[in-house]
């Protein structure tokens, strides 16, 4: 972790609240978890957490209530297809781009075709336990 300009009194307390925890750190994955935020760098199909990601990709969960939103990417332009396994279960789908398809349950498959989108971000919303069931 990096804090700037971070005193040694805030730093301690840095350490001493955790407000980030490390999921992974190895070659094929980086990953943390911030509250109900995830983010991980999948640089092989791996798990870290509540995700697990087929292919090589970066990727950010953000769970808020009852909705769960999903953003992933991959910057090496390296991969045509990638599906993320989610370990937070989802009811249906609030919204998605065009090149996200999402399988809804117990543990939600998110598939995103990532072949020429130049390293752009796809995204899409979910609902997730206690909010009213949307359609597929």
């Amino acid at each position: 972790m990096l804090l700037p300009g971070a005193s040694r009194e805030r730093t301690r307390a840095f350490h001493r609240d955790r407000p980030v925890a490390v999921l992974a750190n190895t070659p094929l994955v980086q990953a943390v978890r911030a509250g109900g935020l995830w983010a991980a760098t999948f640089w092989a199909a791996g798990t870290a957490g509540v995700l697990t990601a087929d292919a090589p990709c970066v990727a950010l969960v953000r769970r808020r209530g009852t909705r769960i939103d999903v953003a992933v990417a991959d910057p090496g332009r390296t991969v045509e297809v990638v599906t993320l396994t989610l370990g937070l279960p989802a009811h249906g789908v609030l919204r998605a781009d065009d090149t996200v398809t999402v399988t809804p349950g117990a543990r939600p498959r998110v598939t995103v075709k990532l072949g020429g989108s130049a390293g752009r971000t796809h995204v899409a919303a979910l609902s997730g336990p206690g909010s009213p069931r949307y359609g597929r």
